[in-house]
């Protein structure tokens, strides 16, 4: 037996490695297991610092299954201890209640979880482009992109003045605070009751993917962040989308959105079919497809 299979042999699971062979019994490397149980370990550290079940829920949302765990860039684990608490405050009232989703109740919180990690997938794909974004700025633009809106609907008001305060307080410097900021306002829907509702939803996701209909000014600003607001974008839509099925799947469609279901599947076969112009995600078509069926089966015969 040659040196190289010797230490190859080496580290693969025996039965002395005992319960983290059970555990994790699909990956060869001991050294791979470690690196797992430590990404577990980190997550596990950030739940028992609150110990709220609603928290543990949003996670679980936001990773989607535990493989993305492991393939999640390790910054976030400890952008998520660093920044938590404050993210959180800002998707609660002045009392400190959490805002919840329209159809299921969840905390708020958990579409922000899964924004994050979306927007962690998207990223990955976009460096091998030679697209190096400044990971704390997305992952807290992200997490902030619906501060204002959120705010606003809930009766509190929250300004871009605010938000880079705020930013500035807990580390990031002037110029990252008013980036983000800005995002989240740049990223509230800009729409007006005189068009119907796809062409109001495709103008404003164009103004944003595109920088389409911007002044000089706020065109050379989307020029420099262009590929933030991209990735957020993108991480949104695929989201709601996800959020929209899982809805389906467990009966909670019931009537609670503005608009029919019909209606948003076509803003979100349009956005999807931007969207996988510049990035992968695998589950798109599926998902549009279960919500076609299910727009079909509720479709009267003629």
């Amino acid at each position: 037996m040659g040196k190289e299979q010797s230490q190859r042999d080496s580290q693969k699971i025996s039965p002395g490695d005992g319960c983290l062979g059970l555990i994790f019994p699909f990956v060869p490397s001991v050294k791979n297991i470690y690196k797992r149980a430590e990404r577990l370990g980190l997550l596990t550290r950030i739940l028992l610092k609150d110990k709220d079940p609603r928290l543990a829920e949003a996670f679980v949302f936001g990773f989607g299954d535990l493989e993305r765990v492991f393939k999640t860039d390790e910054r976030l684990f400890g952008f998520f201890e660093k920044y938590l608490p404050f993210i959180r405050s800002l998707y609660q009232d002045s009392k400190g209640k959490d805002y919840t989703r329209k159809v299921n109740e969840g905390l708020y919180l958990r579409h922000i979880l899964r924004i994050m990690v979306l927007a962690d997938e998207l990223y990955q794909q976009l460096r091998p482009e030679g697209i190096n974004l400044n990971y704390e700025v997305l992952m807290m633009a992200a997490a902030l992109h619906d501060a204002i809106e959120i705010s606003r609907e809930n009766g509190r008001e929250v300004s871009v003045e605010y938000l880079q305060q705020r930013l500035r307080e807990i580390g990031f410097d002037e110029d990252d605070a008013h980036n983000i900021s800005y995002m989240s306002e740049f990223l509230v829907p800009k729409e007006t009751s005189s068009e119907n509702y796809f062409d109001k939803k495709q103008k404003d996701f164009d103004r944003i993917w595109d920088g389409e209909g911007l002044s000089e000014k706020e065109k050379a600003w989307w020029e420099a962040n262009k590929d933030y607001l991209k990735v957020i974008k993108a991480a949104d839509v695929l989201a709601n989308l996800e959020e929209t099925v899982d809805d389906l799947e467990k009966g909670r469609e019931d009537g609670r959105m503005k608009r029919s279901l019909k209606e948003r599947f076509m803003v979100f076969q349009y956005r999807v079919g931007r969207i996988q112009e510049m990035f992968a995600y695998e589950k798109a078509d599926e998902l549009l497809n279960f919500i076609a069926q299910r727009i079909s089966a509720a479709t009267p015969a003629v």
